[in-house]
């Protein structure tokens, strides 16, 4: 009997833990049932996957479609006008001295140098300038190269370059560039510095000095070449100085006509010298380059792909002048009317009485104000233009990027300047979006400034009782030419110039709670 109650017994307890542990286990599932997909859900997530990865796969198809057929069928600045391929043509036909200057203009060459290892002279700029003075022709053009403080080895390479060039030339080496002569600035702690930019411009005039020379024995030039430390094609050169803005019969007109360069593959590189129709600065620095405030002509014209990209001013690495704007022989009438200046309100109707547009010859110069900046390669654009009383209003001053041609810094970046064009109008809309979100462009409160007439600038006054060393001010003034070019800066040399070539360094800008221009 005890037996059989212990064994009832056991099985009781061993029916009631099973049954308890059925209602745990029940109960488990139920509360945890939300957090389980059900095969319905589970079939639904791997659909929205396929579907989220197919989206994904047909973008990056339709990307790389785009991308391929841009590249293939319409690439950017590559397929030459006629007349540019007529003049390569001719080119390639001959070998005779000059076959790249088909009227035979005379053509002076500027350049401002430093090239202390003597890499440069003896490389591949060296040789693409040899080249150079060939396709122009050597009793048409003459060289001026001017070079300061960069050591023994740039002054041998200089030596030997000279013994190459066949042409009328100047070249010079300056051992030691006479700093005491060089304008200098008190900064907000009391020290003085070397100002960069009337440096940059006495160098460049020092190169001008030849053609002075060359007129008072008689002899004038019909284009001046101002040509930085860059990687080129000569070739490219002939088209900038012969076939940018050509009329009907292939005879080219402007005052100044700019190449494109590059830092590296797509970073437009000068900048600070360059300024849109309407006086504005460029964008974020990759194609189209400018910004699409105002009439955004410039903008208009570089996506309609012209060769003649209206600008108020420019460098690029390379830049042709007409010469009669730096030659004292030019008289003023002929300054006033050479290069069009049209006008919004009327392009066809002809002025009755031209403006004069500065006196010659025309020189590089800086402006004086501490803590605005305007380029030397800015403002010689600002004093070759006609008078206007709303820049706003003239539409082409005669100055113009050639965006067919481009130069580069960087040897291996010009050697693939090239491929970029293929696909760089792909950039338009990113460029656009960035211009938005990063407020390009920069706000510069003498753009409009209209010269000679009386206006109120911001201008900053040294007051070392101030915490920042000085302070800010409205100050009348009369407007000077090249209000657009300016922007809140400050350069001054340094002493490293042997060391990284860089010879310069910017000062911090204090800050102006009461102006929404831009320090840069």
């Amino acid at each position: 009997m005890l037996s059989e109650y212990n064994s009832r017994g056991s099985a009781d307890s061993s029916t009631q833990e099973s049954e308890i542990f059925d209602i745990d286990d029940r109960a488990a599932a139920a509360l945890y049932r939300p957090l389980f997909l059900s095969p319905r859900r589970s079939r639904w997530k791997r659909y929205i996957c396929r579907r989220v990865r197919r989206v994904v796969c047909v973008v990056l198809l339709l990307l790389v479609a785009l991308i391929a057929v841009t590249f293939l069928f319409f690439p950017s600045y590559t397929h030459y006008p006629l007349h540019y391929r007529s003049l390569e043509h001719a080119i390639k036909r001959s070998q005779e001295a000059g076959r790249g200057n088909p009227r035979h203009e005379k053509v002076f060459i500027a350049n401002n140098l430093y090239d202390a290892s003597g890499e440069l002279v003896r490389g591949k700029w060296g040789s693409s300038l040899l080249e150079l003075i060939d396709l122009l022709g050597e009793k048409n053009t003459f060289l001026s190269i001017y070079e300061n403080d960069a050591g023994d080895e740039a002054w041998r390479a200089l030596t030997e370059l000279d013994a190459q060039v066949k042409c009328n030339k100047s070249i010079v080496f300056e051992p030691h560039y006479d700093f005491s002569l060089a304008e200098n600035v008190t900064l907000p702690d009391g020290s003085v510095r070397l100002r960069r930019v009337p440096y940059l411009a006495d160098l460049r005039n020092r190169a001008l000095r030849p053609l002075e020379e060359q007129n008072r024995k008689g002899i004038e030039y019909d284009k001046v070449l101002f040509l930085n430390d860059v990687y080129y094609n000569p070739v490219d050169i002939m088209h900038l100085l012969f076939s940018t803005n050509a009329d009907q019969n292939g005879v080219s007109s402007y005052r100044a006509a700019c190449a494109v360069d590059f830092g590296n593959l797509i970073k437009f590189y000068d900048s600070f010298a360059v300024r849109d129709a309407q006086g504005y600065p460029i964008g974020v620095p990759f194609y189209p380059w400018f910004v699409s405030t105002g009439a955004a002509i410039s903008r208009k014209d570089v996506l309609a792909q012209k060769d003649a990209v209206r600008v108020r001013s420019c460098w690029g690495g390379i830049v042709a002048f007409d010469a009669k704007y730096f030659q004292a022989n030019t008289t003023t009438q002929e300054v006033s009317t050479s290069g069009p200046q049209e006008t919004l309100a009327d392009r066809r109707e002809e002025k009755e009485t031209p403006a004069v547009a500065t006196s010659t010859p025309a020189r590089f110069r800086s402006i004086p104000d501490v803590f605005w900046e305007a380029s030397e390669s800015c403002l010689i654009h600002a004093d070759l233009q006609d008078p206007y009383t709303d820049i706003d209003q003239v539409i082409d001053t005669g100055i113009y990027i050639n965006p067919y041609i481009r130069v580069s810094y960087e040897y291996q970046a010009f050697t693939r300047l090239g491929f970029v064009r293929r696909f760089e109008r792909l950039f338009t809309w990113p460029n656009w979006i960035a211009n938005v979100f990063s407020h390009h462009p920069a706000h510069n409160s003498r753009r409009t400034d209209i010269a000679g007439e009386t206006v109120e600038q911001r201008v900053w006054q040294l007051d070392a009782s101030y915490d920042e060393g000085g302070y800010w001010k409205d100050e009348t003034r009369v407007a000077s030419r090249g209000g657009f070019c300016a922007r809140r800066s400050l350069f001054v040399l340094n002493n490293k110039r042997q060391e990284d070539g860089s010879g310069w360094e910017p000062i911090r800008v204090p800050p102006d709670p009461d102006s929404l221009d831009w320090t840069l």
